[in-house]
């Protein structure tokens, strides 16, 4: 698949219709392009990005780029849709990286990455990616933005923290709805994450940098930990709203078109975008181990007139 980079902006005023037609989605060269230049990136289903670079006709600076969207070679941007989004507010392990590759899919969706995420972004997007939360506002209407003008960016309660009162990042991002993205099964979510940190294999792609054991307590930790950041979101919303759309795991796993059109409905959209499934590579992680360590836990901390504190 080959695209063009369309509707670079500088004051309101278009630089250019068609900037370069890029090479296969599968390059990251720079094809030897010199300065001015900016580097462009989006993501691959497997949850890796493509970096490529476009030459520009003037230097535009990142904070003054207003919109850009990587569409295919012989489509269009369409100008006349308002600027719109969402962020999907979670926790890890919840099923969210499947999620992104669900609504990414359907290339009318946005991509939603944890742009707020300067240690993942830098590992898996850019070695250069911005520390600055008003440049990762730029990157999260471009980079996470499809062709219809729509945008979307993962968040955790860390990301929040991370960035504090740097950036208010619900005003900077234009007619953003919040999604609450959960996952029922609070024990499995625990599990995940246990071993996703023992191994630093946080997605079914990437090669185990360790091996797992069982660890009782450390799954208990995590169990909390994974309660205490719902909390903080339960409060956020207690506090500033109800989100706009409330999902699960679960569920979505059911019927993920379902979810995708649930979103699409939320940000009225004329027309329910399709999940394409060959996009979706992401697989299950939890095997017959995870079954054996739940059964574990719960016969050493299952006892109910036992009471935990978090």
């Amino acid at each position: 698949m080959y695209f063009n980079i369309i509707a670079i902006q500088e004051g309101g005023n278009r630089k250019n219709d068609v900037l370069r037609d890029l090479c296969a989605v599968e390059s990251s060269s720079d094809f030897g392009l010199s300065p001015p230049a900016l580097w462009i990136g989006f993501p691959l289903a497997d949850g890796r990005d493509v970096r490529v670079q476009a030459l520009l006709a003037a230097p535009i600076p990142l904070s003054e780029l207003i919109t850009m969207a990587l569409v295919p070679v012989g489509g269009s941007y369409d100008r006349s849709e308002p600027l719109r989004g969402y962020a999907i507010c979670t926790f890890g392990r919840s099923g969210s990286n499947w999620l992104n590759e669900v609504l990414s899919s359907t290339g009318a969706l946005g991509h939603p990455l944890e742009y707020f995420n300067l240690e993942a972004r830098r590992r898996l997007t850019d070695p250069e990616y911005p520390e600055d939360p008003a440049a990762q506002i730029n990157e999260i209407l471009t980079r996470g933005a499809t062709a219809n003008q729509v945008y979307g960016l993962k968040v955790f309660p860390g990301h929040l923290a991370a960035i504090g009162d740097r950036v208010e990042w619900t005003r900077s991002l234009p007619n953003l709805r919040l999604i609450r993205w959960t996952r029922r099964d609070l024990l499995g979510q625990a599990l995940s994450l246990y071993c996703a940190s023992r191994t630093a294999q946080w997605r079914s792609w990437e090669t185990p940098q360790g091996t797992a054991h069982y660890d009782g307590p450390a799954i208990l930790a995590a169990l909390k930990g994974v309660i205490r950041e719902n909390a903080r979101w339960d409060l956020f919303f207690a506090r500033s709203g109800p989100p706009a759309l409330a999902l699960d795991y679960e569920t979505t796993l059911l019927d993920p078109q379902a979810t995708a059109d649930a979103i699409a409905a939320m940000l009225e959209l004329d027309e329910p975008p399709n999940i394409r499934p060959s996009a979706i590579t992401l697989k299950v992680q939890r095997d017959e181990t995870t079954v054996v360590w739940r059964e574990r836990f719960l016969e050493a901390y299952g006892n109910p007139d036992s009471f935990e504190d978090l």
